[in-house]
C-alpha cells in the first residue's frame, strides 16, 4: 500500500544525505506553469490525422500523424510552438528542486524549466554530451527525451515522441540509457511529475522489472496523483501495486500541485543541520542560564548553529564554542554570526568563536536568507523582532521549538503550541508532549535537555 510524505522524508531524505539520490522529473511539474499536457499537446494531430480519442497510446497517436499527415517536421514544430507559447516559467516546484544537495537530475520534459531553475547546472541532452568529459563537474541535468533551445525555436535534441521512437530509444541513445540503468541500481530514485496518462510511467516500470528483485539494491520512490473517478481509481490502486511489486514505494497526492510541498518538505530535510537561534532576554530570571545550558548540551550532537548576533544568538554560540574547545572538537563553521548592512563599523565580538560573516543585505532579506538555510528555529525570550522571525519561520514550513521558561515571545509561543501540541510536526512526528513541557521548567540543565531532544527530532537528527 501507499506510504506516508513521512516514510518518504526519512528514507529519500537518508539517501540524499549520503549522496546516494538521484532524481527523476515528469511532465507533471511544468503543469503548474502553464504548460499543456501530452492531451492537449497531441491534441491537433489527433484531429489531422482522424484518429479517434478512444486511442489513448499518445506515442501511437504521434506515430500514426507521423504516418499519415504533416510528417515528423510539422509535428517538431508544432510542439516547440505549444511549449514556446506556454504561460510561464520555473514554479516553486522547480525553485524548491534547485536547492535539493543531489548531483543528478533526470528529465523526459522538453521544456527548460528545470535549467532555468538552477543555471549553474550543466545540461545533457545527447549521448555524446554523456562522453565529454570536459564538460565541468556539478549538477547535471540530463534530459532524455530530447531538449528545446533557450528560446523556444528549434531542437538541440529532437524530441522523443513516436512509439517508434519509445521502442528504439536505447539503440539510438545507448550511453544515456546505459548510464539511466547503472544509476537505477545504485541509487535511490524519486520520481515526481508522473501520472498513469503519461506514456513515460512505461520508463519507469520497465526500469523496474529489468531488475533481480532478489538482490539488495536502494529504495526508489514516486509521488503519484490520485483520481477522483471511482472507476480511474480502481485501475490506479492495480497499477500502484505493480509498481510496489518492483520495488518502488508509492506516495499518493491529490493533485500535481501537491508535490511543490513534498519537495519543500525534502529541501528542509536534506539541507544542513542548523538551528536558528532568535530572541532577547525579557527580564528573565533564567536567560543566560538556558543559553549556557543548551549551547553546552548541542556541543554533543552534529547541531550547528546560525544567529543575527543577538543576546540569545550570541549567548548560545558562545556556550556552544566554550563547549566545543573543551572538547576538542570546535570548527568555527559549526557556528554561524550573520551581520547585516550598515553605515557604521560592525561592533566587535565578544569571543573569538565562530565564523562572523558580514552581509551586503538589509535586515528582512538577510533573516529569510538565513532562517531558509535552517532546519529549524530555537526561540529565547524575545519581543516583536523575534515574533517576526517566528512567523517567517512558520512560512517557510520550518518547526520552532520555544524555550517558554525564558517569557516573552518564546513564551507566547510555547503557550500556543501546547493548545494543539499533537498537530505541531517536528521531523514528520507529532511534537513530544513530555519534552515540550520541559521548555518551560525552572530548571535551565531540564529546560536544556527538553530543547535538545525537540530540536534534534525536529531537525531529523538520529532517525
Amino acid at each position: 500500500m501507499p506510504i506516508g510524505v513521512d516514510e518518504l522524508l526519512k528514507a529519500y531524505g537518508a539517501a540524499v544525505e549520503a549522496r546516494n539520490a538521484s532524481l527523476f522529473v515528469g511532465a507533471g511539474l511544468s503543469r503548474a506553469s502553464g504548460y499543456p499536457n501530452w492531451s492537449e499537446l497531441l491534441g491537433f494531430a489527433r484531429v489531422e490525422a482522424h484518429i479517434p480519442d478512444s486511442l489513448s497510446d499518445f506515442p501511437l497517436v504521434a506515430e500514426y500523424y507521423i504516418q499519415q499527415s504533416g510528417g515528423r517536421d510539422r509535428l517538431e514544430r508544432w510542439i516547440a510552438t505549444a511549449l514556446r507559447d506556454a504561460s510561464g516559467g520555473p514554479n516553486e516546484g522547480h525553485q524548491f528542486m534547485a536547492k535539493l544537495p543531489i548531483s543528478e537530475i533526470w528529465t523526459t520534459n522538453y521544456d527548460n524549466l528545470i535549467e532555468a531553475s538552477d543555471p549553474t547546472a550543466s545540461v545533457i541532452a545527447s549521448d555524446e554530451a554523456i562522453a565529454n568529459r570536459s564538460s565541468p563537474w556539478g549538477r547535471r541535468i540530463i534530459k532524455m527525451h530530447g531538449s528545446l533551445s533557450p528560446d523556444g525555436h528549434s531542437w538541440i535534441t529532437p524530441p522523443v515522441i513516436s512509439r517508434t521512437d519509445f521502442e528504439r530509444y536505447e539503440f539510438r541513445f545507448p550511453r544515456i540509457w546505459s548510464l539511466l540503468r547503472a544509476t537505477f541500481l545504485t541509487k535511490s530514485f524519486l520520481f515526481l511529475g508522473f501520472s498513469f496518462s503519461d506514456p513515460n510511467i512505461e520508463l519507469l516500470l520497465r526500469l523496474a522489472r529489468s531488475q533481480d528483485r532478489s538482490s539488495i539494491t536502494p529504495e526508489h520512490f514516486t509521488v503519484l496523483t490520485k483520481p477522483s473517478d471511482p472507476d480511474d481509481r480502481i485501475l490506479h490502486d492495480l497499477r500502484v501495486r505493480d509498481l510496489e511489486s518492483t520495488g518502488i514505494a508509492v506516495v499518493e497526492v491529490d493533485h500535481f500541485d501537491d508535490i511543490a510541498p513534498v519537495i519543500q518538505r525534502l529541501v528542509r530535510r536534506t539541507c544542513e543541520p542548523r538551528l536558528f537561534v532568535s530572541g532577547s532576554d525579557q527580564g528573565s530570571d533564567i536567560f543566560a542560564e538556558c543559553c549556557s545550558a543548551i549551547g553546552s548540551r548541542f556541543a554533543e550532537s552534529s547541531i550547528d548553529v546560525a544567529s543575527l548576533g543577538g543576546p540569545a544568538g550570541m549567548g548560545v554560540s558562545n556556550a556552544l564554542g566554550l563547549a566545543l574547545s573543551g572538547l576538542g572538537t570546535y570548527r568555527p563553521e559549526r557556528i554561524q554570526l550573520f551581520f547585516r548592512k550598515k553605515n557604521e563599523p560592525p561592533a566587535a565580538l565578544p569571543e573569538r568563536l565562530g565564523t562572523a560573516i558580514y552581509s551586503g543585505l538589509d535586515k528582512d532579506p538577510l533573516r529569510r536568507s538565513v532562517i531558509d538555510q535552517c532546519r529549524a528555529l530555537l526561540v529565547l525570550g524575545g519581543s516583536s523582532t523575534t515574533r517576526e522571525e517566528v512567523e517567517i519561520a512558520r512560512s517557510l514550513g520550518i518547526p520552532v521549538i520555544p524555550v517558554g521558561a525564558t517569557g516573552g515571545v518564546a513564551r507566547a509561543v510555547w503557550e500556543e503550541q501546547a493548545g494543539h501540541l499533537a498537530s505541531v510536526d517536528f521531523g514528520g512526528k507529532a511534537a513530544d508532549e513530555s519534552q515540550h513541557k520541559r521548555l518551560v521548567s525552572t530548571d535551565p540543565n531540564m529546560v536544556a535537555m527538553g530543547a535538545y531532544r525537540l530540536v534534534s527530532q525536529a531537525m531529523y537528527l538520529g532517525q
